[in-house]
């Protein structure tokens, strides 16, 4: 039985595969590869050979069609004559368009019991039923492991994989099908998906979890084929580096497609089809369809076919075909006496041919991208998959790799487990890190002036011309903004970010779609008419909440008013999930004020482009100065951006009093240090007091200061740092006392969740260090879901080991040195991020401390201590504190004006008011 230890997480991989599916497991704090289990004991398989045990078929078998069943079957539990429903992951991805390497026959695969659906049922419903079976499975196992009572408190992470060529409808709906199959069903469980190549990537260049293959060196190129049951990816990459964690960047952009082993059964279809005619295409699924005699015969000539062997002797598969007319000529490939079908060693060679010829082409493909582009050589090969383990295709490309001086490696799972077994190690020891090249281009359309001398030929059916109301001219829709190219590189933190106008009438019901593209040829269409064009998707978003009376608006000659908003589309394509994922479609807090000019600009820049913050200011003015109010957005430093937890009822308040208001972006931890955080943040203080006034054309007087948790603290650190200090100060339940005990005391979560163990969330993102590369972000959107979040659980597993000012500072065991020795453990040059432990705190300005008194995020604590130790220093502290008020319940208020009387019923209204109060205040002194 495996041993729980408090804080472990079950780690469990599922491989649903065209002809084979497997699921492995392993606890989190695995050490070796021992002690990874790839699960053996599938139902119904205990005739069958140990070794296919690993994995079982991918077949579903429907009680209603099935007149000895009383349940549902799968996998082995099938048997010869059942109707049966396999490959069906094939169809999951059935819009694709068809690439080059795609099997030509697939589609005439139904014709022989394969790819087809039953009745009433769709692709999705199938797969969601086999994994039904292996959920089911999957608990017995568990239990049998762990034990039921350790089970029911115990986190599971599971992590599907799916091939890297499918499209993001295909990951989508496969995601969907496990959910409702039963896995990540309770709140403390989580899905994700990774790619096969990738999956296998993690065990095929490992020799053991935490070290990398010796035989791998860094500058040279990896290939990784995954050569499965339906489909074949190939991924090529440099070794950049293999301590202290493997780094990986593609040199090829990926390829693969519908041509796995699945290939070579088609082959015997077509094969026999020719020999035998309508004797053999007659025959029912029951006789040589998935799970039949005869197919599971042929499947094991597959398994043992290789030159090597010196019999000439031909493979036998029995097949009783009582309408074959056997002639002299058909005697060459059928023994009527023992209803054998002769398949000769040439016979067997070329079925296998057909398919191994396609892989090398595709093979190839990546050498020579390699070679073109100047990359690094290849000299490992890594072979996984299914298919890959077969004698004879091991044997095609050892040949080919030999000729290429390229060594061929299989993981020390064997092809055959490699890809769920590295899901599970991905699990267990986090992500490695890689640099991916894109495989194809996304974007969206927009619309452009209508030129009828160049636009006049456009399809109609795909795009329209309509009239702007705004600029009166004619437009016209479907040109392509495409805002990733194929090649690109991409890294975890990769986002596509765009900013467009949205224009509508007063009769618009709030609801709207916003379509997203992709196209895999090398050269990207200019307009929407092109057929290699995909949908990859569409984005819906609504504008219910919008107060029109706030926006800009104008009104047309038939009385119309329309109204204009800007829109930021933020998605990203690389990361755990491996899709396309929208992170929001949001309106700015400004872009859209009526009377207001709002503008993004950069305050500074730096090596990973430029930061910047939002302003929206009067458009119009008297001359005299304007007071401004920058606030700097939470998130614990690690996530969150400038359009973040957004308080509405402070902007509101800003712009009721014709006050300008800032927004600014800083670069985040764990990629930098708070010290990055902090001079972004004294930068952009300083560039509103010495450039916005000329930036914006108005003077400005009074600047107020405020921070919302992270951003509390930015704002205190951030006042006690610059000469010219702000008018007053605003902390919401800041994070100010960063060298505390909520911060160097080990066990406790945030928002009162459990404790995790947090081995893989920090070895995924760990703390910064000398010469660290990885590249520095500005913002990252908060998510739906804050628990299944990869970045955000850094948040939590700082609270859970007390690594905050190790995260902080770049300082390993800091907060040990902190919480044993106290605040002189701080080295000197880092000082200057606690400032309530070290800061001039008598020249702190006025303060307003607002902070819930149940907060679960940030303990009220740190309010307490800050409001004790600027008394002390002689600050003037007003503080509210209210009762039964959480973590963010200010931004919960939604989008109101606080200060009008119909927000007199919303909890806490007078503690915001008393903030209004407290800043006006602070402006007329």
């Amino acid at each position: 039985m495996l041993a729980v230890r408090n804080r472990t997480k079950l780690i469990v991989g599922i491989d649903y595969g065209t002809t084979y599916s497997g699921l492995s497991f392993a606890l989190s704090n695995a050490a070796d590869f021992k002690d990874i289990h790839p699960w053996t004991k599938y139902p119904g398989s205990s005739t069958h050979i140990a070794e296919h045990c690993h994995k079982a078929p991918s077949w579903v078998a429907f009680k209603d069609e099935n007149p000895d069943l009383d349940e549902n079957a799968w996998g082995y539990q099938i048997e010869p004559g059942m109707k049966t429903y396999a490959w069906t992951k094939l169809l999951l991805d059935d819009q694709a368009l068809a690439t080059e390497y795609d099997d030509p026959d697939l589609n005439k695969a139904a014709g022989n019991g394969l790819m087809r659906l039953p009745s009433g049922r769709t692709a999705k419903d199938v797969v969601t039923e086999y994994l039904k079976g292996m959920h089911s499975m999957y608990k017995k196992a568990v239990i049998e492991k762990i034990g039921e009572d350790k089970l029911e408190d115990l986190p599971v992470d599971f992590w599907l994989t799916v091939p890297a060529t499918w499209s993001e409808r295909a990951k989508l709906i496969t995601r969907a099908a496990a959910l409702d199959a039963g896995f990540a069903s309770r709140p403390i469980d989580r899905l994700s998906l990774i790619t096969e190549p990738d999956a296998a990537a993690h065990m095929a260049l490992k020799s053991s979890i935490h070290h990398v293959e010796d035989l791998i060196d860094v500058g040279t190129g990896v290939m990784v084929c995954d050569l499965g049951g339906g489909t074949v990816d190939i991924t090529t990459s440099e070794v950049v580096r293999k301590s202290p964690s493997l780094k990986l960047r593609e040199i090829a952009i990926g390829a693969g497609g519908k041509c796995g082993g699945t290939f070579v059964d088609r082959n015997l279809y077509k094969l026999l089809s020719e020999r035998f005619g309508t004797a053999f295409t007659d025959l029912g699924p029951q006789h040589v369809g998935p799970g039949s005699q005869f197919m599971d015969q042929f499947e094991m000539h597959k398994r043992d076919f290789s030159l090597d062997t010196p019999s000439r002797k031909s493979y036998k598969v029995t097949l009783p075909m009582r309408r074959l007319v056997v002639t002299p000529e058909i005697e060459k490939y059928y023994d009527p006496d023992f209803n054998w079908v002769l398949l000769s060693k040439d016979d067997m060679k070329s079925l296998f041919d057909l398919v191994i010829d396609v892989i090398l082409k595709l093979v190839k493909d990546q050498v020579d991208q390699v070679k073109r582009d100047n990359e690094p050589r290849i000299k490992t090969m890594c072979l996984v998959g299914g298919f890959g383990s077969l004698p004879y295709v091991k044997e095609r490309l050892l040949e080919w790799c030999s000729e290429q001086e390229i060594r061929l490696t299989t993981p020390w799972t064997g092809a055959w487990a490699a890809v769920v077994c590295g899901a599970v190690l991905r699990g267990v020891e986090g992500s490695m890190s890689k640099q991916k090249k894109c495989r194809r281009h996304y974007g969206h359309t927009m619309s452009r002036t209508y030129d009828p001398a160049v636009h006049f030929n456009f399809d109609e059916n795909k795009r329209r011309l309509w009239n702007d109301p705004w600029t009166k001219e004619q437009n016209l829709s479907g040109f392509m903004n495409w805002e990733i190219a194929k090649g690109a590189l991409l890294d975890d933190d990769t986002e596509i970010s765009t900013s467009f106008y949205s224009h509508f009438s007063e009769y618009f019901d709030g609801k709207h779609t916003h379509d997203l593209f992709s196209c895999s040829l090398d050269e990207a269409p200019e307009t929407i008419e092109n057929e290699r064009i995909e949908k990859v998707g569409e984005v819906l978003y609504t504008i219910d909440g919008i107060d029109k009376t706030k926006i800009k608006s104008i009104q047309d000659a038939n009385g119309i008013h329309w109204y204009q908003l800007l829109l930021t589309l933020t998605i990203r394509l690389s990361d755990d999930e491996h899709f396309l994922k929208l992170l929001r479609m949001v309106t700015s807090l400004f872009s859209s004020l009526k009377g207001y000019t709002y503008k993004t600009i950069p305050y500074k820049s730096g090596p990973n482009g430029d930061i910047v913050f939002d302003v929206v200011y009067p458009e119009e003015a008297d001359g005299s100065p304007m007071t401004v109010l920058i606030h700097i957005h939470g998130g614990f430093l690690i996530v969150g951006d400038r359009y973040s937890f957004a308080p509405y009822w402070l902007l509101n308040a800003a712009t009721a009093r014709r006050w300008i208001f800032v927004s600014p972006d800083y670069r985040l931890v764990p990629e930098s240090t708070a010290h990055a955080s902090l001079d972004d943040s004294i930068d952009a203080y300083n560039w509103v007091r010495s450039s916005l006034a000329d930036a914006i054309g108005h003077p400005i007087g009074p600047v107020l200061l405020s921070g919302s948790s992270a951003g509390g603290y930015l704002a205190l650190t951030t006042a006690n740092a610059v000469e010219h200090k702000p008018d007053a100060l605003l902390l919401i339940y800041g994070m100010l006392d960063a060298a505390g005990p909520r911060y160097t005391t080990p066990g406790t979560n945030i928002w009162g969740a459990p404790p995790f163990d947090t081995a893989s969330v920090l070895s995924q993102f760990p703390r910064t260090k000398q010469n660290d590369d990885r590249k520095a972000i500005s913002g990252y959107p908060p998510p739906e879901n804050f628990q299944q979040d990869p970045r955000f659980q850094v948040a939590s597993a700082l609270h859970i080991d007390a690594l905050f000012p190790d995260y902080m500072t770049g300082v390993e065991g800091l907060s040990r040195e902190i919480a044993s020795k106290g605040i002189d453990a701080i080295p000197d040059e880092h000082r200057r991020l606690f400032p309530l432990s070290f800061g001039d705190l008598a020249r702190i300005p006025r303060t307003f401390l607002l902070h819930g008194v149940n907060d679960s995020a940030v303990t009220v604590d740190c309010s307490f201590v800050a409001e004790k130790k600027l008394r002390e220093a002689g600050v003037e502290v007003v503080k509210d504190f209210p009762e039964n008020a959480e973590h963010g319940f200010d931004v919960r208020t939604g989008n109101v004006d606080v200060e009008k009387a119909e927000a007199d019923g919303i909890p806490n209204i007078e503690s915001l008011r008393n903030v209004i109060r407290f800043l006006v205040s602070s402006v007329k002194k």
